[in-house]
């Protein structure tokens, strides 16, 4: 198993947009999406969104649970596979 934080520092300033992308392509809105994954309310997604919180390994376990075509190694990290982080002020989605 891969350790959870791996790359995590470098790249969590953009979880908001992964986070974002996760949700449009569920075609839910943020607040069904929150209870499509388990979540009892909404409030650790817009934490998340707003940037008051970066995207747990926990959280994006959530998510890949219910919508396994998107990767958990991208929604954790950004990255796939062995992929080079974006450069500053590139986003990642």
């Amino acid at each position: 198993m891969k350790h959870d934080n791996r790359r995590r520092s470098d790249n969590n300033r953009f979880d908001h947009e992964r986070l974002r992308f996760a949700i449009r392509a569920s075609g839910l809105y943020t607040g069904l999406f929150a209870r499509r994954i388990g979540l009892s309310d909404s409030e650790p997604l817009y934490e998340v969104l707003t940037g008051q919180a970066p995207l747990t390994p926990a959280l994006a376990r959530r998510i890949h649970a219910c919508y396994p075509q998107i990767d958990l190694e991208w929604l954790m990290t950004g990255l796939v596979g062995d992929a080079e982080p974006p450069a500053a002020g590139q986003s990642d989605v």
